[in-house]
């Protein structure tokens, strides 16, 4: 596996806050990865550290290495800036410039090249982005999601080890950021660069990513494939973030637990006194009128809902098909159909 980007121990305070503690991560060559977590928890500012935006805090053995390049490393002074890092970026706002054309804004960063290569280059990105008709025309001209493929292709268009982007689809409403996520991810994988995204939303970061690293308080919590930071977080933290999960109090007992529920399977096996967590997904309501579980509410989404059932005191979320019909009032029973986490 070759590496693109390797940041250890990375850390950045400002004043008593701590913004970054004691970072670490990897992205492999073509890979996806992204910094998902609430709002302040130093997602930014670790991008902007690797990207050399931003000064590390001096610590022993911090090293930020992209590529085959070490851009930083605290113990021999090596911090090389920006422009030298092979790093592509994408902002929040695009950061296109105003007063240059869609062509100008990609060939931004190719002033080292010859015109010939820079055109042919500009021409390359273009038809890369499906934007080939707009090479003359200017930001203002064009939609938030033209804007965002703008700043793909100029953030590319140098050839860079990685491309660091930054919440890149937060000024879009719902339905384009889904369709351009998509399309940013299709591109990128066709790119075979490999990127670091940074968001705090979990939808997009589990749709996006190869690699999710869950991050908050300035500490990276759990890195993993998305599946298994979903069914398997190694926190409470982790698994609320994610998603919406019941937490019972229960007791491990092996590869199964007991709890409100009865009996249910662990993904993992574990002893003693736990907070068990099931995913509403993984729970079945079965109406029957001798049932001991009642239906407190439901949100009814198209595609499925989400329905709040009560058993023995305790509510736990269900989440059903559509197809179903669920009323408050309504008995049945509760069933455990997939593993839980023992946390």
């Amino acid at each position: 596996m070759t590496i693109a980007l390797r940041a250890e121990r990375l850390s950045r305070c400002f004043g008593e806050v701590v913004a970054v503690s004691n970072a670490s991560l990897e992205i492999a060559s073509g890979e996806i990865g992204v910094l998902v977590g609430p709002s302040g928890c130093g997602k930014s500012t670790l991008l902007r550290l690797i990207a050399g935006l931003e000064p590390p805090d001096p610590s022993p053995k911090s090293r930020i290495q992209i590529g085959e390049r070490v851009v930083y490393d605290s113990d021999k002074g090596i911090d090389l800036p920006p422009d030298q890092r092979l790093v592509g970026l994408v902002f929040q706002d695009y950061a296109l410039f105003p007063h240059m054309t869609v062509a100008e804004n990609i060939a931004f960063g190719l002033h080292t090249w010859s015109r010939q290569a820079r055109e042919a280059r500009v021409r390359e990105m273009l038809a890369w982005v499906r934007l080939e008709g707009l090479a003359q025309r200017y930001p203002h001209e064009l939609s938030g999601g033209q804007q965002q493929r703008v700043a793909l292709a100029r953030a590319l268009a140098p050839r860079p080890t990685i491309v660091l982007l930054d919440e890149p689809f937060s000024n879009l409403d719902h339905a384009l950021r889904v369709e351009l996520r998509e399309d940013v991810r299709e591109l990128l994988k066709q790119s075979g660069v490999a990127a670091l995204f940074v968001t705090h939303d979990r939808e997009e970061a589990l749709s996006l990513a190869d690699t999710l690293l869950m991050m908050d308080g300035g500490c990276i919590l759990q890195t993993g494939a998305p599946q298994q930071l979903y069914l398997e977080p190694a926190s409470i933290q982790v698994g609320r973030f994610l998603g919406e999960a019941n937490l019972l109090a229960g007791v491990a007992q092996g590869s199964y637990a007991v709890c409100v529920l009865g009996e249910v399977p662990l993904q993992r096996t574990a002893h003693g006194m736990a907070t068990i967590l099931i995913r509403p997904e993984a729970l079945e309501f079965h109406p029957d009128a001798n049932g001991d579980a009642v239906v407190e509410r439901r949100l009814f989404f198209g595609h499925d809902q989400l329905i709040s059932v009560k058993l023995d005191g305790v509510s736990l979320l269900v989440r059903a098909s559509s197809t179903f019909s669920f009323a408050p009032g309504q008995r049945g029973r509760l069933r455990c159909i997939a593993p839980a986490v023992a946390l």
